[in-house]
């Protein structure tokens, strides 16, 4: 029964993808509505996300959460709770991814800034000086602006780009920077680089005065924190002792009075004659409820595992003629009319410079060490590799470990015999796979090293004849 509610839920998340995987012909496009979704996702930089996508991974994230927390618990309340904290995380997640966003960019725009202003300064046009941030601007905002200098390039509108660069951006500021520069084209004049560099005092003085109120909040809470923590021997703790210390004694003498209710007439009934239920039955009859949760966790990886292949695989079916031909007539063909997919996108924009596997090798190896030792051990071994590709290739090993640890958590599970020591699996897999990588790098170089070691005297020996033959050594 378990088999076939996964494999039923795993076939219902393939038919829920297949609109993507196998899309249908043309049909009408209806108008976007600018909820609350999409909005968070345009500011969190997830704009090519459909609000619809962020519900379902909401829905399925509350069933994995429910699922976990029932197999672990077998409480409907922790279940519940589970599923509400699951379906809230992804929108946690956007809102922090926000913040953070917006916090990084702060001080970048006072230098996007000062780039249009020197790129206008040099002779170039306002389009061609937006368009030139693709290759100047920092890391974090340069793909908004190589997406620009694409539609600007295809299309020829000024206008048009602007505004798409405005929705990728999805910024308070760079709001402010897209419309003055929308309205110095519109109207023209010589004063464009003036407002710019006003602009980019009144932003750099905004940030410093945001990041001067939120150090003054951070203080306050602080604060607020260090008294609710107060220490036992605070004074402001000790007028609570007393009555801390009745309600102790007053508990200690109800648990003797139900102790000893069992033995003393017209007293409390013993403990034994009212023992609730035992929760075996409640187990048995739940039973159902823990095959569909087992099903639900191995549907829903059966599912994901299946829509990543099927997404990774090539596409074999040949593009409809509309969208073959829309990149070529864009500049004559309003946006609107255009099918889904022809205009260019900057995809999930940083928060700052550096990706996400960057930041992972970067902490890896940071808590494993690396440097000048690493390097010597791989040239050691005879390998040409970098540390950090080295700790990239570590860290999957060592999270094929983690899969590996957590797929025999699930098969004991399944068959009863999971216990405290067995949950550890996981943790344990991951740190064979990382220790067993970098011990075969030990390896390597222990018997590069043996093998130079042997071959040392026969160099020696070869080059005493090569001296006692009348060769010089070499100057460099």
């Amino acid at each position: 029964m378990t088999l076939l509610l996964g494999g039923m839920l795993a076939a219902g998340l393939v038919l829920v993808a297949s609109p993507w995987l196998w899309p249908g012909g043309a049909r009408a496009e209806r108008p976007a509505r600018d909820g609350a979704l999409t909005r968070l996702l345009g500011e969190s930089g997830h704009g090519r996300t459909s609000p619809s996508t962020l519900i379902a991974v909401m829905v399925a994230a509350a069933l994995g959460a429910a699922a976990i927390a029932w197999l672990l618990t077998s409480l409907p309340v922790l279940g519940v709770l589970a599923a509400l904290a699951g379906a809230a995380a992804p929108v946690l997640y956007l809102r922090g991814r926000r913040l953070r966003l917006r916090k990084a960019r702060r001080q970048l725009w006072p230098d996007v800034c000062d780039l249009l202003v020197a790129a206008i300064r040099v002779g170039l046009s306002l389009p061609d000086a937006v368009a030139s941030l693709a290759d100047s601007a920092p890391q974090a905002v340069r793909p908004a602006f190589a997406v620009f200098a694409r539609d600007l390039r295809a299309t020829g509108r000024f206008e048009t780009s602007l505004d798409r660069l405005k929705a990728t951006l999805a910024d308070p500021i760079a709001d402010r920077i897209v419309e003055t520069l929308r309205m110095a084209r519109q109207v023209g004049g010589t004063e464009l680089t003036g407002v710019l560099r006003a602009l980019s005092s009144s932003v750099r003085a905004d940030a410093a005065l945001r990041g001067e109120v939120e150090a003054r909040q951070s203080w306050i809470r602080r604060g607020r924190r260090a008294r609710q923590h107060r220490p036992v021997g605070d004074p402001g703790a000790a007028r609570h002792a007393p009555r801390g210390r009745a309600s102790l004694l007053d508990a200690r003498g109800c648990a003797r009075d139900l102790r000893g209710g069992g033995r003393v007439g017209g007293g409390v009934p013993g403990h034994a004659a009212h023992r609730p239920p035992s929760r075996a039955g409640a187990v048995v009859r739940m039973s159902a409820v823990t095959d569909a949760a087992i099903a639900v966790l191995l549907g829903g990886a059966l599912g994901a595992g299946l829509i990543s292949i099927l997404f990774a695989l090539p596409r074999w079916r040949a593009l409809p003629l509309d969208r073959r031909i829309a990149p070529y007539v864009r500049d004559v063909v309003p946006d609107e009319l255009l099918p889904a997919g022809v205009l260019p996108s900057s995809g999930l924009l940083p928060v700052s410079g550096r990706r996400l596997r960057d930041r992972l090798q970067t902490g890896f190896e940071r808590m494993l060490g690396g440097g000048d030792a690493l390097r010597q051990r791989l040239s050691q071994a005879g390998s040409a590799q970098e540390p950090s590709t080295f700790r990239a290739r570590q860290l999957g090993w060592a999270l094929a470990g983690l899969l590996a640890g957590s797929v025999a958590v699930v098969a004991l599970a399944m068959s009863g015999r999971l216990s405290v020591p067995t949950a550890l699996l996981p943790v344990i897999g991951a740190a064979v796979g990382s220790i067993g990588y970098d011990a075969q790098l030990t390896a390597r170089a222990k018997a590069r090293r043996a093998r130079l070691a042997d071959e040392l005297p026969t160099m020696l020996e070869f080059l005493a004849l090569c001296l006692a033959a009348g060769s010089r050594c070499p100057t460099p």
